[in-house]
């Protein structure tokens, strides 16, 4: 309406800490289940099905952990310099998130590869 220009603007709403604390634990959660979950079938793959493209979809987000750990590693060397932490944070931020981008050109996209693996931390999930 002209004499009201917000009369159909919805307000977003607010996002409480408990909000913040939420989204925080869920992408720790994401990656921690992500690195357990690449370890357990790194150890014996027979332990959990896996398509390959799952399978290279999770080696590339664990290659970017990799990365910004070894630049981490090198201290005062490189520290503050590079894209791995940049890259790591956008990676598992995009697992956490479910987002649509496809991980890696012969993998699944990020919302298929956050739920293959929560779906591996259910109880009812099959461990070989």
């Amino acid at each position: 309406m002209e004499s009201n220009p917000s009369y159909d603007k919805k307000a977003a709403p607010a996002l409480s800490e408990e909000d913040m604390k939420g989204a925080v634990k869920n992408c720790l959660e994401m990656f921690a289940q992500a690195v357990g979950l690449k370890s357990l079938i790194d150890e014996d793959s027979s332990f959990v099905e896996c398509s390959a493209a799952e399978g290279n979809s999770l080696s590339s987000v664990m290659r970017s952990f990799k990365a910004m750990s070894d630049s981490a590693s090198q201290g005062s060397e490189n520290f503050g310099k590079g894209r791995s932490v940049d890259n790591f944070v956008d990676t598992f931020t995009k697992l956490a998130l479910g987002a649509d981008d496809v991980v890696t050109d012969d993998g699944v996209s990020f919302a298929d590869l956050n739920s293959f693996v929560t779906l591996s931390y259910f109880e009812d999930a099959e461990i070989q």
